[in-house]
């Protein structure tokens, strides 16, 4: 296709350059809908205890390393995404919003990803076998009840960021009650918390 052929007076002509520079004054918090999924990801694991992953750093050496429940977050929402590539993540994380959001604006490169997967794969393995269990069941319950909501947004029982961070809330005030339970039942908590 000829640039005159795109230039012409019958094609669409764009309302700025390329090389016209933009002010966007947003945040990231503001790109990423209170019913997107991805908050919920993020608010999922922000309520979970990491310190065994966290007591695999010595806290001593190197430059301060990225939290690993921000890596985890990033590994579980590239599945959900379906993305399985290192690298791939590592564009995402630069070129996505909401990979973005989820690191909250940090570089992550395509090794740290990867070191990190190698390093943890056995608690990622628990991790990934449940939220795999967990989706083939949700698939087969979404299958029978698919109401035609946008993959892009929650269900609206979720939709609501102060309601769902309520419900969050009194799941995880019934957590220690739940362990409990499964300790009385020979279940280590540990190994297999609620």
């Amino acid at each position: 296709m000829s640039q005159k052929s795109v230039n012409g007076s019958y094609w669409q002509t764009p309302p700025d350059g390329r090389h016209q520079i933009l002010l966007m004054p947003i945040s990231l918090e503001e790109r990423i809908p209170d019913d997107h999924p991805v908050r919920l990801l993020n608010e999922i694991l922000d309520g979970l205890d990491w310190t065994a992953w966290e007591s695999k750093y010595s806290g001593k050496l190197g430059q301060p390393p990225i939290h690993p429940s921000i890596l985890c977050k990033v590994l579980l929402f590239a599945m959900i995404r379906r993305v399985r590539s290192s690298r791939t993540i590592e564009y995402h994380i630069e070129h996505s919003v909401e990979f973005t959001w989820l690191v909250s604006g940090r570089t992550i490169d395509h090794s740290t990803i990867s070191d990190f997967r190698r390093e943890h794969k056995k608690e990622l393995d628990v991790q990934i076998e449940t939220a795999m269990a967990e989706l083939e069941t949700n698939d087969s319950i979404d299958e029978l009840f698919d109401d035609g909501t946008s993959p892009g947004k929650l269900p609206p029982q979720l939709a609501d960021l102060t309601l769902r961070r309520t419900m969050m809330n009194e799941v995880l005030e019934q957590l220690p009650d739940m362990d409990a339970r499964r300790k009385a039942e020979g279940i280590d908590p540990k190994k297999n918390p609620a």
